[in-house]
């Protein structure tokens, strides 16, 4: 039963199941094609991240300015729950990606994820600011 037909070490390939049985690859064109998807999942994520926080951004804005009723105060509650939901089924998605072991799959996923964290932070360095101010302000135990 010891990996159940799973390659357990890391390998190279062209030959590969990618999360579903329908996204396999037979050719280097199908894992280059998949590693390109697999980075385009990594912006998508990051996306969804920094879409959180500009949403946080607001809602603290409409805050200070008094104007957050008990309805948009649960409507925001419920919205980021949401995201939070697609973001991290995106990230469980490329972590299972990341299981499968393909080195060139790994690469893809390393890659997408640093370059996205990057361009985002270039484009959006207030919500950066935003997002190193809010880490600040939690406390471990209440």
């Amino acid at each position: 039963m010891p990996g159940m037909g799973h390659p357990m070490a890391f390998h190279f390939g062209s030959t590969e199941v990618v999360l579903f049985t329908f996204w396999s690859t037979q050719s280097w064109l199908g894992i280059l094609l998949s590693c390109l998807l697999i980075m385009l999942g990594c912006f998508v994520m990051e996306f969804v991240r920094w879409f959180r926080l500009y949403r946080k951004k607001q809602q603290l804005v409409a805050e200070n300015q008094g104007g957050l009723t008990p309805k948009t105060f649960y409507m925001n509650i419920a919205g980021d729950g949401t995201l939070h939901a697609v973001q991290l089924t995106l990230s469980y998605m490329l972590m299972l990606v990341f299981m499968t072991f393909n080195v060139w799959l790994c690469i893809s996923v390393i890659l997408g994820e640093v370059m996205a964290r990057i361009l985002f932070g270039i484009f959006f360095p207030q919500l950066e600011r935003l997002n190193d101010g809010l880490a600040g302000t939690e406390t471990c135990c209440g």
